[in-house]
């Protein structure tokens, strides 16, 4: 059910997503505040695809195959939470109803991650991971929390208002879905040993110095970038070190044995890599306030972490589980999908104006997974799907 829910979201943010794209080349017939249209696309995102679909990975990976009704239950009252949010933020931003479903969501999701932590069965670096991702999921709300603060001062035009917008995101993306993810693999590809879970810290402990990064394009003191070096040096050191063990343990094409699991796992490879290397690069002044202060490398930046590593390795995940079925017709729909995104990023970066070809790749990608989620949820399988 979890992962049912994760793919219809994930198409109903692609479709504001082509909103977003439209109001930005043309006139749509009904036009919403570009931010407040902004917010709900983020939250479907957020709450509505990666939250199920990570949960929908735990609860497979580290729950008995029989599970309590209770799972299902809050599963239902988080999928109206999330489409009561689908409609009020792109209609009023954060407002009282917008925030009232939010800490809806909120307070039912952290009743269902408790109880998913007491009954989990995990062990050793993978526990460790998953009790990173549940610590990056709390202190990721207090962001929602400040921008509402913020908003209600009248202080949105403020660097606090932004600071606390890269709060909310990179507490979700850098700490709670990579977390998440790592935790995952870590059962997929078991590492034992003290090491591994040291390794795990490392990647975790940098994650959390890693939010002094979206600090530095306001040029804070100097202690500020010591602590972003030192973050994005951690999260490094403790990639290659638990790299280095699924290297020697395992062989990649064993491991993902159907061929779109395997090449989006090869995708999401890459695009970690180049995330630590963009990490790394903006903690040079002058490279880190270029990126920061130009708006399209920013979005190129955070479609590179939550769709080249995130949505990528939970498609690889989704496959190798027999979530996704085997069918012919849905290679078009990985293309369309895949290559979307690899244009748009492409797009972003270059220099220059082209809405109507970024239009054109949101349009791809939608497209790409409206039959994705159609030949998914009406496929007669036998399987459980959580």
């Amino acid at each position: 059910m979890f992962a049912h829910a994760a793919l219809v979201w994930i198409f109903v943010a692609a479709v504001m997503g082509v909103y977003l794209r439209w109001q930005a080349w043309g006139k749509p017939p009904i036009e919403f505040a570009y931010r407040f249209l902004t917010h709900g696309h983020s939250h479907v995102m957020f709450l509505g695809w990666a939250f199920n679909a990570l949960l929908a990975g735990l609860i497979r990976a580290f729950l008995p195959r029989v599970i309590s009704m209770v799972y299902y239950q809050i599963m239902l009252i988080l999928q109206v939470a999330i489409a009561g949010m689908a409609v009020s933020f792109p209609l009023q931003g954060y407002k009282i109803i917008s925030i009232a479903l939010s800490s809806l969501h909120l307070f039912f999701a952290a009743w269902l991650i408790l109880r998913l932590w007491s009954d989990s069965r995990a062990q050793g670096p993978a526990l460790a991971a998953f009790r990173w991702a549940v610590v990056f999921l709390f202190l990721s709300a207090l962001g929602p929390f400040a921008l509402a603060y913020v908003s209600a001062q009248g202080e949105e035009g403020t660097v606090w208002y932004q600071l606390a917008v890269y709060f909310y995101l990179h507490f979700q993306y850098n700490g709670w879905m990579i977390m998440a993810l790592l935790a995952l693999l870590l059962e997929k590809m078991p590492l034992k040993g003290e090491a591994n879970t040291q390794a795990v810290h490392l990647i975790a402990t940098g994650a959390l110095l890693g939010y002094a990064l979206s600090a530095l394009w306001t040029e804070p003191p100097w202690i500020v970038y010591v602590i972003a070096v030192v973050g994005a040096v951690l999260q490094i050191m403790g990639t290659l070190r638990l790299g280095g063990g699924w290297y020697r343990s395992y062989n990649w094409r064993s491991v993902w044995k159907r061929r779109w699991a395997y090449r989006f796992a090869g995708m999401a490879l890459m695009a970690f890599g180049l995330k630590l290397l963009l990490q790394l690069s903006a903690i040079i002044p002058s490279v880190g306030e270029f990126l920061f202060l130009h708006r399209n490398l920013l979005i190129a930046y955070f479609h590179l972490v939550f769709i080249g590593v995130v949505t990528m390795l939970l498609f690889a995940i989704f496959l190798e589980r027999m979530w996704i079925p085997q069918d012919k017709t849905l290679s078009i729909a990985w293309w369309l999908f895949s290559g979307g995104f690899v244009l748009t990023e492409i797009l972003l970066v270059l220099p220059g104006s082209f809405l109507l070809p970024l239009l054109i790749c949101a349009i791809a990608m939608a497209a790409g997974l409206f039959w994705i989620a159609r030949q998914t949820i009406y496929v007669e399988d036998n399987q459980t799907v959580y």
